[in-house]
């Protein structure tokens, strides 16, 4: 499994929406938020490379994200 960590311009406010996408994305397994962080991250667990796609996605939703390296 690859754990993929972004960091994120997400709200409180935005989770629902993006829950609702990333259940529909199929590459994407499973995915966690912490917002407490000064990053707001988004991790996301697949089988293959998610990088682009979610970062495609959250562009999509109008939410800044970045692959932490």
């Amino acid at each position: 499994m690859i754990v993929s960590v972004f960091k994120t311009s997400i709200k409180e406010e935005d989770i629902g929406k993006i829950n609702f996408v990333l259940k529909n994305a199929p590459t994407i397994h499973r995915w966690s938020f912490d917002l407490d962080d000064c990053d707001r991250i988004l991790r996301a667990e697949s089988i293959v490379e998610v990088k682009e796609e979610v970062c495609q996605l959250m562009k999509c939703l109008d939410i800044w994200c970045e692959e932490l390296t």
